[in-house]
């Protein structure tokens, strides 16, 4: 597949950049196979990966959670617990 600036990428589209595999999570963020987050600027110029496997899970995947409007992660904890499930 040919390359693609970031910014038009759908969300949780798989990628690669410089050999490592990623997905996008957000308008300018990605997740890499280790679950770290990446800024990516809209001018980057990646290249999408067409398969047929299941796509990455995201953190509101595994926690039920979505992002409020600060794009924390509300009624989770850290460590994914919520706070009184110590």
């Amino acid at each position: 597949m040919s390359k693609k600036r970031f910014r038009e990428l759908s969300m949780e589209t798989r990628f690669t950049f410089f050999g490592k595999t990623y997905v996008k999570i957000a308008p300018s963020m990605a997740e890499d196979e280790s679950r770290h987050g990446h800024i990516f600027m809209d001018e980057v110029e990646v290249e999408p990966i067409e398969s047929d496997a299941p796509k990455a899970k995201t953190c509101s995947d595994l926690t039920g959670s979505q992002p409020d409007v600060n794009g924390t992660l509300t009624g989770v904890h850290r460590h994914g617990q919520k706070p009184n499930q110590r």
